[in-house]
């Protein structure tokens, strides 16, 4: 493969082009000119227009949710049938037939922010991308090993069963964190300024697109309101609780809730990594000690990033490992220093 086009250049499809321009030939296709215009004097691609994409070897389609398969039909005109087009939209089963060569993918990264100018070349390393095709099929696999060369984690599920995940660990999520938002942040009171910790770190991704996240529970309604019912019931429950003064209820809640966080760690069906937090001080120099310590210790560390999620004084250093030896002797060293 030595060519790969994009259509939407956008936060991902902008992240794509910086991701693969040093390795392949990148072309983009944008509505805004501007955005092309940015993508090829900043190196990410190096023509745009339709007729760029001739040519290509795989095409990513990262448009709008609602323009994903109209889009995927134009550009096979353009390429014909010797171009794989994958998209990258986060609900998969809301598409009619699509045309052949086609593989629905979902990059289970990005952030708050959006445009061509937010892209990152590592935006896609240590994430998930969902594959929603057969592993066999040979042009699946060609995306997948495209997907690879970004740092990412190709992962094979059908479409049914992305859109059921996703409604859970993302979409549920960005639903709370919107109705949070607007039930602690309500004109009526003024508490903005005491905000910090537990609380910005929730509602950190209600600072993500409102149009975004309308296509989103469109397309994937009947998951969403499903993982909704279903936070609804467990919160009314735990109102019940508190309401009548059951101690012992409302603590069970709580530790049934924490034990199944702590576990997270140990369902290792698609999890890319061993995860660790090491909670710090803030002061100089401090992540440097932790990491000599773990260097020192024999223990290989995969990724480190600060997670700001106390309250008061302090945070968290989210530490990852490769396998379960590197994680079971930094928790060791890391007990023994005092950081867990």
């Amino acid at each position: 493969m030595k060519k790969i086009g994009i259509v939407g250049l956008g936060l991902i499809g902008a992240s794509i082009a910086k991701a693969l321009c040093g390795r392949y030939e990148t072309v983009g296709v944008d509505i805004d000119r501007d955005v092309t215009d940015y993508c090829a004097e900043n190196g990410m691609i190096s023509s745009h227009g339709l007729g760029s994409l001739r040519g290509a070897d795989i095409v990513f389609v990262a448009v709008p949710i609602g323009a994903v398969e109209r889009t995927v039909k134009q550009v096979r005109l353009v390429v014909g049938e010797d171009a794989v087009i994958a998209d990258t939209a986060s609900v998969k089963g809301c598409f009619g037939d699509m045309p052949t060569r086609y593989v629905g993918t979902h990059p289970m990264a990005g952030n708050e922010q959006s445009g061509a100018k937010a892209a990152k070349a590592e935006m896609f390393e240590n994430a998930f991308w969902i594959i929603t095709s057969d592993k066999e099929n040979p042009d699946a696999q060609a995306v997948a090993q495209v997907v690879s060369e970004m740092g990412a984690l190709p992962v094979f599920m059908s479409a049914q069963e992305h859109d059921k995940a996703v409604a859970g660990i993302s979409h549920l999520p960005h639903m709370v964190a919107y109705a949070l938002a607007n039930t602690v942040l309500a004109p009526k009171d003024n508490y903005a300024s005491l905000a910090s910790g537990g609380f910005l770190d929730t509602t950190r991704i209600a600072s993500s697109s409102p149009d975004f996240w309308l296509s989103v529970v469109k397309s994937n309604k009947e998951n969403v309101l499903g993982e909704m019912d279903a936070f609804s019931r467990y919160f009314a429950r735990l109102r019940e609780y508190i309401a009548d003064g059951n101690s012992v209820r409302a603590r069970a809640f709580f530790a049934d809730g924490k034990r199944r966080r702590d576990n997270l760690l140990g369902e290792k069906r698609f999890q890319s990594e061993y995860a660790l937090y090491a909670f710090v001080k803030d002061e100089v120099g401090v992540i440097s000690r932790v990491s000599s310590l773990l260097a020192d210790g024999g223990v290989d560390l995969k990724s480190i990033r600060i997670d700001n999620s106390r309250e008061g004084e302090g945070g968290a250093l989210r530490l990852g490992f490769r396998t379960l030896k590197d994680y079971s002797a930094a928790r060791g060293i890391l007990e023994e220093n005092g950081y867990l």
